[in-house]
């Protein structure tokens, strides 16, 4: 929901940039805060969330608070995909997610073959190192490019 609503905002009011760097930072906040409280959340009930599981999985405690921050970037790449797209930029972000996802299958997959015994840790840290890579270049390319366009 809050993927069209930042969208249609965003479009909205291209032509004013001042408005739409402060929409911009409210939907960052918004992203960020709320996805953080949830991250919080889910350390707090961290232990009851791996009681459910029992003791077998291996590095559940790693996967969960991996994925649960990976949240908080996903969220705030997010909202610079948002951006991108109220330019018109939808190709830029499918590249750009096209490569974040091959990398990260990649790296997986070769990691593991050399790691056994941490498949969901090993993809965990693969997905979020892939995701805080995407949100850096979606960042950088942003201030880069859409900061000159008035």
């Amino acid at each position: 929901i809050l993927r069209n609503v930042t969208l249609s905002h965003l479009s909205g009011n291209l032509r004013d940039r001042n408005a739409h760097e402060r929409t911009m930072k409210a939907m960052l906040g918004v992203n960020i805060t709320s996805t953080s409280a949830m991250f919080i959340i889910v350390l707090v009930f961290l232990n009851v969330i791996c009681s459910m599981y029992g003791e077998t999985f291996n590095g559940l405690r790693l996967v969960i608070i991996t994925q649960a921050f990976c949240a908080i970037v996903v969220s705030t790449s997010n909202v610079y995909a948002q951006e991108f797209m109220s330019r018109g930029a939808n190709w830029s972000v499918f590249f750009c997610r096209l490569i974040r996802d091959i990398a990260a299958l990649l790296i997986s997959y070769f990691v593991i073959l050399l790691v056994q015994g941490y498949g969901a840790l090993i993809l965990s840290l693969s997905l979020l190192v892939m995701n805080i890579a995407y949100l850096v270049a979606l960042y950088v390319i942003n201030k880069l490019h859409f900061r000159e366009i008035k």
